[in-house]
């Protein structure tokens, strides 16, 4: 396909509609690597320290998921979506969307939403990672917006699993307020 001018999106579009191959296999697929060697490109561009290497295994499991595997936390699917040389919203389906946590699925679908072009501006092929434009480097900033507001989610969601105290939430419930307040009705230098 791609000697017939063909793209990558192209084919792995192909792979999941006649093979029903879920995106990030097709992707994986459409570029010709083994789980092995899209895990060695992973590290190449995201793991310069060594600290800690994306494994064959590990891509195996994001592939597999959410019918067994591991879900795939969103910078992933970003650092994913680098590898690939895609968008990050082309690795998930509707299946994927179904299996996610409520705010991760909010995240995914705003990111969705924000990246459908104006029909004769743009086709998707422009909005893949590493393209340079105007467009996407709009799209970037929000992005980064989307994603930071997912990881301050997981964060609470971890919080709620620490057991932490109704009176410790309590009080940083009652911080937050005072200090919302406070921005708001103060000064903005003190004397």
């Amino acid at each position: 396909m791609l000697a017939d001018g063909r793209t990558r999106r192209d084919i792995a579009e192909e792979m999941m509609r006649r093979w029903g191959y879920r995106p990030r296999i097709a992707w994986r697929y459409a570029h010709g690597w083994s789980q092995d060697a899209a895990a060695d490109r992973y590290n190449r561009l995201h793991d310069e320290e060594g600290r800690a290497p994306m494994s064959g295994t590990r891509i195996g499991a994001y592939e597999r998921w959410p019918h067994g595997g591991e879900r795939p936390r969103l910078e992933y699917l970003r650092a994913l979506a680098e590898v690939f040389e895609t968008d990050l919203t082309l690795l998930v389906d509707e299946d994927d969307l179904s299996h996610l946590p409520k705010p991760q699925r909010l995240t995914l679908l705003e990111l969705i939403k924000s990246r459908s072009p104006d029909p004769g501006v743009q086709n998707e092929e422009n909005l893949a990672y590493g393209q340079s434009g105007e467009y996407e480097d709009d799209i970037s900033g929000r992005e980064v917006v989307i994603m930071v507001a997912h990881e301050g989610s997981e964060h609470a969601e971890q919080a709620e699993r620490r057991d932490i105290g109704e009176a410790t939430l309590e009080q940083l419930r009652a911080d937050v307020i005072r200090l919302s307040h406070e921005y708001l009705t103060g000064s903005p230098f003190r004397s």
